[in-house]
């Protein structure tokens, strides 16, 4: 995380609907890496979380999406490569955290597990995988900063 988008996380945290930035943060990164996800019930809870956020769905069945995510994204690494279909399996594992934390309200630990997927869909040089994560919080940083001047406490 560099520190102007820390610096803004601070921010994000006293704003008056935090909790509910958060989560429109979180699912704002997770949609970055949603084509790398592979399980049903990760696809599945991006789903729910925008179905949450649009007002349409209650706390428990958010929670209920949530229950498992990070026990599946444990199982994703230990899971050999062998038939994988994806581009990286690496990507996908860290996707799938991403997704887990967003549906958790965890949405700094999904920014960073969002921005290392980037990084793990395409490895290239080193250099180029610093390019990919310095783009990822360059876009997180403009990201936050218009989430948080787009809403207002009267917004839920």
């Amino acid at each position: 995380m560099t520190p102007a988008l820390a610096t803004l996380w601070d921010s994000l945290l006293q704003h008056p609907q935090a909790e509910r930035q958060q989560l429109r943060f979180g699912l704002a990164c997770v949609r970055r890496v949603q084509h790398l996800l592979e399980a049903p019930a990760a696809v599945t809870a991006v789903t729910v979380l925008e179905l949450y956020l649009a007002d349409r769905i209650d706390r428990p069945t958010l929670t209920a999406a949530a229950h498992g995510l990070k026990k599946l994204a444990l199982q994703l690494e230990q899971a050999p490569a062998d038939g994988h279909a994806g581009p990286c399996p690496a990507a996908t594992v860290a996707a799938t955290h991403a997704v887990a934390d967003a549906v958790l309200g965890h949405a700094r630990q999904a920014a960073y597990h969002a921005a290392q997927a980037q990084s793990l869909a395409s490895p290239e040089s080193e250099a180029r995988i610093q390019q990919v994560l310095n783009a990822e919080m360059d876009w997180q940083n403009r990201t936050l900063r218009q989430l948080m001047a787009n809403s207002s406490p009267s917004r839920a």
